[in-house]
């Protein structure tokens, strides 16, 4: 699924003239094929990289997890935060 038209239709512009999304636009919309809680192989898919690059995102704390166990728990909505952050 190509987000790139759903992704410029949520952007809004900021008092500064900055484009910004509104998270909870973003939250209904985006990876709604995705649980709210997603697994690290789910999450590399959803950014479309290798599981090996999304573990480093976990470590580099670039995205949020919940530790469960031997594994991690990403709730979707930190996928989006993480999105909407490299996007701004």
């Amino acid at each position: 699924m190509d987000l790139l038209p759903l992704f410029v239709y949520l952007l809004v512009y900021n008092e500064k003239g900055e484009i910004t999304m509104n998270e909870i636009q973003a939250y209904q919309y985006m990876f709604t094929s995705y649980p709210d809680v997603v697994t690290v192989k789910q999450l590399a898919e959803m950014l479309g990289i290798c599981t090996k690059k999304a573990y480093q995102l976990i470590s580099d704390r670039e995205i949020k997890v919940l530790p469960c166990s031997y594994t991690y728990k990403i709730p979707k909505l930190y996928v989006i935060e993480y999105i909407l952050n490299k996007a701004a």
